[in-house]
């Protein structure tokens, strides 16, 4: 018997499927995301599913669409027992590896005539009469997959891991507080996993901080900007050098560092203010270096009006390390760079800081609102969209 399949992308979600009366929402912005990795391609939402029918398009690359627990490629067919085994059949002749496997049937649809038992032992027997395999339903070389919806059913025999997380677009926008360092990259791929539009803010320090400060920026903006499929990143750059300057001319240089970070939360809100954004994140981890214990985290936090969200607050270095070389932000980051805040740091920072004594030193330069004013005024703007600038 002949048949007539589609070669398809079945693609599974973990965390959009709780929304409830919500769920259509997220699934459709899932299915833009798609799209966007993949122009040409149609998405199709059935059954739990999302299906990607390529057609002319180019594969998408699945692998930096947040949203996605799973993904496979797959035969897609009527509802019909035969049909489903000459798929079968397609899927293992691309398996090169032999030894055992196993079917796993999920039915969608209760309507179809077989259980997913019978489906099971129908197509179990028919691989190991007509291949060099056994069935082993624990430790299987290789697992083949059927899916079957009301109308159509999915073969696959390879299954992909996604992100996971929310598609980006779902959540509110969020403003990432981006060093060329290894750690707030991370912190910024993580607000995207929780479906955030991100912007970022970067604080330069010319002359001290060159041209290759502000390119290794550019740079994780563009790696960033890939996981955020057809949805732009702007990435804003500020002069912080006359701030910073005053501030170390207060008598109490422990606290120097301290009152530069309540300096660049305070115009980040400002910033955040004018975008319509609500929350800011930051690559802080407790206790990694002197201005991330509780106590100067508490002082940093008091002078935002916004919440700071932290995702890499409980996590090491090491940890940190590792997800940076993932996301392919790492090799960027470690190249030789100044530090804004390293530039101007004291030779022995306050560990356990003083609200009431950040206070005090701020009151000491009385004009730093309207130095954090004028620096808002001349920020340099740049737009990003799936690892290119698209407007500088």
């Amino acid at each position: 018997m002949s048949t007539i399949f589609q070669q398809v992308l079945v693609v599974r979600y973990a965390e959009v499927g709780l929304k409830g009366r919500n769920r259509h929402w997220f699934e459709k912005q899932l299915c833009r995301n798609l799209q966007a990795v993949s122009p040409g391609c149609k998405t199709k939402r059935t059954d739990g599913r999302i299906i990607v029918h390529l057609e002319n398009a180019q594969a998408p690359d699945i692998s930096r669409v947040f949203g996605v627990s799973s993904w496979s490629p797959a035969y897609m067919v009527k509802n019909d027992i035969s049909q489903i085994k000459l798929a079968v059949k397609a899927a293992l002749e691309n398996i090169h590896e032999r030894g055992s496997f196993r079917i796993t049937t999920k039915r969608s649809w209760k309507g179809f005539h077989l259980s997913s038992q019978q489906v099971n032992e129908i197509l179990g027997d028919f691989v190991v009469k007509n291949y060099n395999l056994k069935v082993d339903l624990k430790n299987w070389d290789i697992n083949i997959t059927v899916e079957i919806g009301r109308d159509n059913a999915f073969i696959s025999a390879v299954r992909y891991r996604g992100l996971g997380g929310l598609p980006v677009g779902t959540s509110s926008k969020a403003l990432l507080l981006l060093s060329a360092g290894i750690d707030s990259p991370v912190a910024g791929w993580y607000c995207l996993k929780r479906g955030a539009k991100l912007h970022t803010l970067s604080f330069l320090s010319p002359p001290y901080t060159g041209e290759r400060s502000a390119k290794k920026i550019s740079d994780i903006c563009r790696v960033l900007s890939k996981y955020s499929p057809g949805i732009t990143l702007q990435s804003y750059l500020i002069n912080f050098t006359q701030i910073q300057q005053r501030i170390k001319e207060l008598p109490e240089d422990s606290y120097s560092l301290i009152l530069q970070r309540r300096s660049m939360i305070r115009i980040a809100c400002k910033l955040a203010e004018k975008m319509n954004i609500r929350a800011l994140y930051t690559g802080e981890s407790i206790g990694q270096v002197a201005s991330q214990t509780v106590e100067n985290i508490h002082t940093i936090d008091e002078a935002s009006s916004l919440p700071i969200m932290r995702p890499l607050i409980g996590l090491d270095k090491q940890e940190i390390i590792s997800k940076a070389k993932e996301i392919g932000t790492f090799e960027i980051s470690i190249e030789p760079y100044l530090d804004s805040c390293v530039i101007f740091a004291p030779r022995k920072p306050v560990i356990r800081s003083d609200i009431s004594v950040a206070k005090e030193l701020e009151s000491k330069i009385p004009d730093i609102e309207e130095l954090e004013s004028r620096a808002l005024e001349d920020v340099q703007q740049r737009t990003y969209m799936d690892g290119d600038i698209v407007v500088s």
